[in-house]
């Protein structure tokens, strides 16, 4: 039964993917997956660029080097405390993954990342969606440009660095840390940014930062000031921030001054704690009269990482026993997130 069940899934799923090859990770050993663990998948040779992989629900011991075009889809994060997500709300747990030379074009979503997830600069078109990111995001330094790093709609738990030698657009992320943005060219924007810090929370260069809500709760800034400098070749419009104005260049069209109690709910668990209060200075700042933060905007932030158009079990009833007559009847609820 649980076989045929998993027909049903692989039916849905193959409507909507317009990939060559579907292929499963599983790292428990008692179900029929093609692969235990993402490297081996990543490293067979019936696994070809373009090809989609299902990372199931599980934790997984080994590290994970891409080198091949690969869309990477987990069951989402936070699975047990959100409303219809999977009847069995367990995510899929790695721990280190780097996108190597190769692996340009790759996308990764719904995977909860407990060490670092890396991003080397020998490659493009990469998108790190909907992830819970525990430790650091980053890129490594190379004399070879990135383009096209997309971040968005990520829970980044640990903070997130992109070196200089990068093209990067980090949109309606939950950041509970500091951020470095040395990029050639960059957007932020649409970012929920608010920690307890001793540093400064964001320092970048050549970056368009708007509608972007930073709170720094500690002793440290919500930007730094050498960030506000216009030497570094920013543009800051439209963001809700803790810092006073600057003195030594002026920034007008932002909302100074800001607490969290004061934007944020601070109630709920998880992702929920973010949302805005009913009198928040970042209702209706954006660029366009949309919210600050990562719940509007382009990508507005989805609960529990759910990815985009995959149909998914949130509700099962199998019974335990079945008789000759009537055989097993189980009941099932699927849907799609569809945004």
């Amino acid at each position: 039964m649980k076989k045929s069940i998993l027909i049903i899934i692989l039916v849905a799923i193959a409507a909507v993917s317009s990939h060559a090859t579907i292929w499963r990770v599983n790292s428990n050993a008692s179900i029929d997956a093609d692969f235990r663990e993402l490297q081996a998948a990543n490293d067979s040779s019936y696994v070809n660029g373009g090809d989609t992989i299902y990372v199931e629900n599980g934790t997984y011991n080994a590290s994970a080097n891409i080198s091949k075009h690969l869309v990477i889809i987990g069951p989402g994060y936070f699975l047990a405390v959100n409303d219809s997500t999977h009847a069995y709300p367990s995510p899929a747990i790695m721990g280190n993954i780097s996108f190597n030379g190769g692996s340009d074009n790759s996308k990764i979503t719904g995977i909860k990342v407990t060490g670092n997830l890396n991003i080397s600069a020998a490659t493009s078109n990469i998108t790190i969606e909907r992830n819970h990111i525990s430790n650091i995001v980053s890129s490594v330094y190379s004399s070879s440009e990135s383009q096209n790093i997309y971040i968005r709609q990520n829970y980044i738990h640990n903070g997130l660095f992109v070196n200089y030698n990068a093209s990067a657009y980090i949109e309606n992320n939950i950041i509970i840390d500091g951020i470095t943005i040395y990029t050639s060219s960059g957007v932020f924007a649409n970012n929920t940014v608010i920690t307890d810090y001793t540093s400064n929370l964001l320092n970048c260069r050549n970056t368009s930062v708007y509608n972007n809500i930073i709170i720094n709760t500690g002793s440290g800034d919500a930007i730094s000031s050498s960030t506000y400098d216009y030497a570094q070749n920013n543009t800051i419009s439209n963001n809700v921030l803790s810092d006073a104005a600057p003195t030594t260049h002026t920034w007008p069209s932002n909302s100074f001054s800001a607490t969290e109690s004061g934007t944020i709910t601070m109630t709920g668990v998880a992702e929920s704690y973010y949302k805005l209060i009913a009198a928040s200075p970042a209702i209706g700042y954006g660029t366009s009269g949309q919210d600050c933060g990562a719940y509007d905007g382009v990508y507005p932030y989805v609960l529990s990482g759910l990815p985009a158009m995959i149909p998914h079990i949130f509700e099962a009833t199998i019974p335990s026993s079945a008789d000759k007559s009537s055989g097993l009847n189980v009941n099932i609820k699927i849907k799609a997130q569809n945004q």
